[in-house]
């Protein structure tokens, strides 16, 4: 009985220190911002996670495009701490309930996959879209 033991617990301890395989998607950062706000209707939150560590990233660039009378009372709310980013907001949408935002990621050392996520009661159920970096990422939602 003892050997046994001893057995699986050399065996579970060759096991822990066997590193992962290749099928490990590897590490994500994650902007955590902006949440946009739309008078009148709502908010969005959009999370883009990029596949590499916040000292590669540079930039994260937000154009919003959305109807003049959407942009024209849109805002964006970031905490203090936030990452370097830039939010435009681009009043040439011609519905008054779709916006397309449009994400860009600077980054350094290469190009990295990026998800980019917008939730929100206003567009119900959440959205992603994969892209990469040093290109830009789309996504439209429906505002509600």
């Amino acid at each position: 009985m003892v050997r046994r033991t001893v057995l699986l617990s050399v065996i579970v301890a060759i096991l822990l220190m066997v590193p992962g395989g290749g099928a490990l998607a590897g590490t994500f950062w994650c902007e955590d911002d902006p949440i946009l706000a739309f008078n009148g209707i709502g908010s969005v939150h959009v999370t883009t996670a990029i596949g590499t560590d916040e000292s590669n990233v540079t930039l994260v660039s937000y154009e919003v495009i959305a109807h003049p009378d959407v942009a024209a009372s849109a805002k964006v709310a970031v905490p203090q701490n936030s990452f370097a980013h830039q939010v435009t907001f681009t009043p040439t949408g011609t519905s008054l309930s779709t916006v397309t935002i449009r994400v860009t990621v600077s980054a350094t050392g290469g190009q990295y996959d990026d998800i980019v996520t917008v939730s929100g009661a206003i567009v119900g159920d959440t959205i992603q879209v994969a892209g990469s970096t040093k290109k830009t990422t789309e996504i439209t939602v429906t505002l509600r």
